[in-house]
């Protein structure tokens, strides 16, 4: 959904309208995002939905990056969890 621009043919000095339809506009866009990070993300996911007020797209997106990361040397540290285990026992 592109951001509505004034098209009066006299210059608009009133920047309210602009400045909320943005506002709305970043706010749709962050919950799109928000709402199509699958289950791996809910704890992040939950976490930023409950502040207040919503943080804008970057920040977000830098929380979800750092989460993934988690998420990513949790998984390779329990897989190299189980092949040690797997290994100890066959000895």
């Amino acid at each position: 959904m592109p951001t509505p621009v004034c098209g009066c043919p006299v210059r608009c000095t009133c920047t309210s309208g602009i400045r909320i339809a943005r506002y709305y506009h970043d706010l749709n866009c962050t919950i799109r995002f928000l709402t199509s990070l699958n289950d791996n993300f809910f704890v992040v996911k939950s976490q930023i939905m409950l502040m207040d007020p919503l943080p804008k797209l970057n920040p977000i997106f830098s929380m979800v990056l750092q989460h993934e990361r988690q998420i990513g040397f949790i998984s390779n540290d329990e897989s190299n969890i189980l092949i040690n285990f797997f290994d100890y026992k066959n000895s």
